[in-house]
């Protein structure tokens, strides 16, 4: 599906890189929080202003907030977990923490991070104080990660409150560009973030550094990078060109380490190529979850 009309989609950075052994390619580093700090500087001077984090992710909250007191201006997205939302009434408590680290008067998307939450169990009560606390100000739209193709089709029809969906989806995992759900996605007035655009770098591997767990991937991926050497195209441009070919995304959620990674990122501008979908295969259901792999 194409949208030749379509204005470039915004970049947000995900600060998930600042936990020890994130990614599949991560050793278990940190960066401390002089590198944070200067990675999301760098963002900001390569002209992203959107930061997706959570208070589960190490200390990116804090280092937002220095990046914040330091004079930049920039939105973020944080989230609250299952348990929290469990308890509706200490969800206000919480995000007032977050925007505490944050150093921000608001939060601008609020997500509620397991799609299950609001699927398996009674949310009415969660729903009511999200959206009270919604009108005090704490937060401007709320969101909801999704992880799988049918919870997603529920929550788009059942909850009209959700203004954001957080999808997974890349070019060797593409279940929703290609299922019926697309064409509603497109005609649908909400927001649609894809993460997963490099699957956790899995899809930026050399072939020799997949684990063995995930042997049985390595099909696509070679496939993959095979097309890129054809088309004289890096992995990364081949991704990226992928996600911002969709119609119905309005952000595309990265990751990165390092300014250079984020440059390249940034810098990237290529089209995908003709039969692109003839020769790059994709990843079985059964690893498209990095949620599975262990």
């Amino acid at each position: 599906m194409i949208n030749a009309n379509k204005v470039m989609t915004k970049l947000i950075l995900g600060t998930a890189s600042l936990i020890p052994g994130y990614g599949i390619s991560k050793s278990g580093e940190i960066l401390s929080e002089r590198q944070g700090f200067a990675l999301l500087e760098s963002a900001l001077t390569l002209g992203i202003e959107d930061f997706d984090t959570a208070p589960s992710y190490g200390n990116a909250e804090k280092v937002l907030g220095l990046v914040k007191k330091a004079g930049h201006n920039f939105v973020v997205s944080t989230k609250v977990n299952r348990e929290a939302c469990r308890n509706p009434k200490t969800i206000g408590r919480l995000i007032t923490e977050s925007l505490e680290r944050l150093q921000l008067p608001e939060i601008d998307i609020l997500y509620i991070h397991d799609e299950k939450t609001l699927i398996e169990e009674d949310s009415s009560l969660l729903l009511k104080e999200l959206e009270n606390l919604r009108k005090s100000g704490l937060f401007r739209k709320l969101g909801v990660s999704i992880y799988t193709k049918a919870n997603l089709r529920i929550l788009m029809k059942r909850f009209t409150q959700i203004d954001v969906f957080q999808v997974p989806e890349n070019i060797c995992d593409r279940r929703l560009r290609e299922s019926n759900i697309s064409q509603e996605m497109m005609d649908d007035s909400r927001e649609y973030i894809i993460r997963s655009v490099f699957l956790q770098g899995l899809l930026l591997m050399a072939i020799g550094d997949i684990p063995n767990k995930l042997s049985e991937t390595k099909t696509a991926v070679e496939s993959l990078q095979e097309f890129a050497e054809k088309t004289r195209m890096t992995v990364l441009d081949l991704c990226l060109a992928y996600v911002r070919d969709i119609a119905w995304c309005n952000g595309i959620l990265i990751g990165a380490s390092s300014s250079q990674e984020l440059t390249k990122i940034v810098s990237s501008q290529g089209k995908l190529p003709l039969n692109w979908d003839k020769e790059i295969k994709t990843i079985s259901e059964k690893f498209i979850d990095p949620r599975n792999w262990n």
